[in-house]
């Protein structure tokens, strides 16, 4: 085979490849409601690529996303939590079905982190530990000295909440620098 044949293949192979990579991104880390999520970023002065990683671990963009535990839409967010939110920010919820509208959960949920991140002095693990495990059990579970020097939740006895955790991390990389979601 010469050499011109050789290099044609590497550049297919190596094309095709990369269209693979961008269509599995797009499976994988969607980017759908970016508007929403911007704007609602912006009015709860939240990082995009926090609220699209939470969105995406939460309900892998599925508005219609019910959880085993009675949560709801992208946020997965507690029929009780959105009640409580709606009524602090007067936004007027009268059936649990409104909250799979994207508008409206991503609006209860950005609400929501902002409130934990306020709660949690900023630290982003405990906030988004609370967002999965519970404020009280996140609160708790520091109260008994489970914290590293910087504050950060340590020993999380929760399989799902340590795991959520690592996804976080790894869709907010995505999110932040592939994508380039900014603050």
């Amino acid at each position: 085979m010469n050499m011109k044949k050789i290099v044609g293949i590497v550049i297919a192979v190596s094309m095709s490849m990369v269209i693979a990579l961008i269509l599995l991104m797009g499976i994988f880390f969607p980017r759908k409601y970016i508007d929403c999520i911007k704007d609602n970023a912006r009015k709860y002065h939240l990082d995009e690529s926090m609220v699209a990683s939470v969105i995406n671990i939460e309900s892998g963009y599925d508005e219609c996303a019910t959880s085993n535990r009675g949560a709801v839409g992208l946020m997965q967010i507690m029929p009780s939590t959105a009640m409580e939110i709606a009524g602090k920010i007067g936004m007027d919820i009268d059936d649990v079905a409104m909250l799979y509208s994207v508008e409206i959960n991503i609006e209860l949920g950005c609400y929501y982190l902002r409130y934990l991140l306020d709660y949690f002095r900023g630290n982003v693990i405990n906030a988004l530990c609370a967002y999965n495990w519970g404020m009280s059990n996140v609160r708790e579970w520091l109260d008994g000295g489970n914290a590293d020097a910087n504050g950060n939740i340590t020993n999380i006895p929760v399989t799902e909440t340590r795991k959520y955790i690592s996804k976080y991390q790894m869709h907010h990389y995505v999110y932040s620098h592939i994508y380039n979601y900014t603050k």
